[in-house]
């Protein structure tokens, strides 16, 4: 079942583990949950975090480029709510998509933003590429307020 995953067959994952009863290690389990994720996959995703309210540190985030409905599943999660630095990721990756409604939740989330924070230029750098004035107007009055 690891190698199917790690090979990027989920689905040959999924199947093993609903139908065949494969278990998994603790050690295991971020590799399925990031293979899940990678392929977009949230629903085997979900099946391997954590059900007793801990955290589950979503590793290599900045490599998996993410959708936005996975950066919506994050934010249903409650990652984005207590990580600031995967919600400016977040935020970062949304710009790319101009996903404005998506991207002003995770800014509530963490309103007023800090007045030093370092990734404000790169927001507005890929929110200018994209002509996302939007974006642009969003975060110049979040910083300012």
């Amino acid at each position: 079942m690891l190698r199917a995953a790690e090979n990027g067959h989920v689905q040959t994952a999924r199947w093993l583990y609903e139908t065949k009863g494969f278990e998994i290690d603790e050690e295991q389990r971020p590799t399925f949950i990031q293979h899940a994720l990678r392929v977009g996959d949230l629903e085997f995703a979900d099946l391997f975090l954590p059900t007793d309210g801990t955290k589950w540190v979503l590793l290599e985030y900045d490599n998996m480029r993410p959708s936005p409905a996975l950066i919506e599943w994050m934010l249903d999660l409650g990652y984005l709510t207590w990580d600031l630095h995967l919600a400016g990721s977040a935020i970062r990756d949304l710009a790319d998509y101009g996903s404005l409604s998506l991207m002003q939740q995770i800014f509530t989330l963490h309103s007023p933003l800090q007045k030093d924070d370092d990734r404000l230029p790169e927001y507005w750098m890929e929110a200018s590429l994209e002509g996302d004035i939007s974006t642009l107007t969003l975060t110049f009055v979040t910083k300012e307020q």
